[in-house]
């Protein structure tokens, strides 16, 4: 397996835009991404999409009708909250294996306020015994896991709390984040229960969001999923910059 390096990558602020289309919205964080690494759609030789609420709509393919066509595969993937990860391991994988020099991945997203309770159910009901009092939707599955860690480990109310404290504060250094007002821990604590133990405070909001990742091995350039010779002046300034952006919170 060889070396993977992301090169560049694009994102826009979390937030709803009805607007907008969802190959718009991809499109946009990809050009973000192709500015941010240095190089043009055509330089890409395969391209990952993942999007959850269009899995059948062939995102990948209509967002480089956005931006431009060139003939290269498309995967789509949907794999729940790991949808986004999932499309760049795809690409990441690409480059890895030395199918390709370049590749490129995009998550993206768009939700109303119903968030994902107006998608289709996940099987026939008659076998299922979930969903009949809304333990088969998310706040009630993440909350009954929370009641096994703290069965299991001794985990308080408090410990759960402080995430959300710690993620709210992390958010007000982000400019990209929808929310970025800070918590006490008492705000969490105090806050309407929505499933025990997760208040609404912790809970993640429906919002629109899209991200692209460049990458590649080592010898290319980009922001998609790409070699990149380590000894390549250009790709060690890029590296080197987008670590003080993330250690930089921006």
């Amino acid at each position: 397996m060889r070396n993977v390096y992301v090169l560049g990558t694009g994102m826009i602020k979390f937030g709803r835009y009805p607007e907008k289309t969802v190959p718009e919205l991809g499109g946009a964080a990809a050009l973000l991404a192709l500015k941010d690494a240095g190089v043009a759609i055509k330089d890409v030789e395969m391209f990952a999409c993942g999007n959850l609420y269009q899995s059948n709509a062939m995102v990948g393919q209509r967002i480089l009708q956005q931006i431009g066509q060139t003939g290269i595969p498309v995967i789509n993937v949907s794999n729940a909250c790991a949808t986004g990860s999932t499309a760049f391991r795809e690409a990441y994988m690409s480059v890895a294996s030395g199918m390709y020099d370049v590749s490129m991945a995009v998550g993206v997203e768009q939700m109303g306020k119903q968030g994902l309770l107006g998608g289709a159910g996940g099987g026939d009901p008659a076998y299922s015994t979930e969903g009949k009092v809304g333990s088969g939707l998310m706040p009630a599955v993440f909350g009954q896991a929370g009641i096994e860690h703290m069965r299991k480990y001794g985990t308080k109310l408090e410990h759960f709390a402080k995430i959300s404290v710690k993620s709210h504060k992390h958010a007000t250094k982000n400019p990209f984040s929808q929310y970025r007002n800070e918590v006490s821990l008492e705000d969490v604590m105090n806050a309407r229960m929505v499933a025990y133990p997760n208040t609404s405070c912790q809970r993640g909001k429906t919002e629109t969001a899209r991200r692209r990742t460049q990458a590649r091995e080592s010898r290319g350039v980009d922001t998609h999923l790409r070699s990149v010779d380590r000894s390549h002046p250009d790709a060690a300034r890029r590296q080197h910059a987008y670590a003080s952006r993330i250690e930089a919170g921006v």
